[in-house]
């Protein structure tokens, strides 16, 4: 077994998740206006899926999802900001995203 496939076990066994399936494919291109092709895939044996283009964005997707930010500057990495007010009633003091915290400025 792979050290990749190793991770993707452990991350699921700290959460008490079994894979179903991991399956991985090379990144390579696809039909016009579909963006690349391949990456990892693995489903759990409850029914989740996770999908992403590289190892470290997978772990990040597992972690996040089950609410255990522990390694901040990769979320912060691979994160799609939801922007949230940092004060509702006066937006010039700027925003911040809601899932990793991180400032967003105004």
């Amino acid at each position: 077994m792979s050290r990749n496939k190793d991770k993707i076990i452990k991350t699921l066994a700290k959460y008490g998740l079994e894979a179903k399936e991991i399956d991985y494919q090379p990144l390579g291109p696809c039909f016009e206006m579909c963006g690349p092709e391949g990456g990892w895939l693995v489903e759990t044996t409850t029914g989740e899926m996770y999908l992403a283009y590289n190892i470290n964005e997978l772990i990040n997707n597992i972690e996040t999802d089950k609410g255990n930010y522990t390694d901040i500057k990769m979320i912060q990495k691979y994160c799609n900001h939801v922007p949230y007010w940092k004060n509702q009633y006066n937006h010039s003091e700027g925003s911040f995203c809601a899932i990793c915290k991180k400032d967003l400025g105004e």
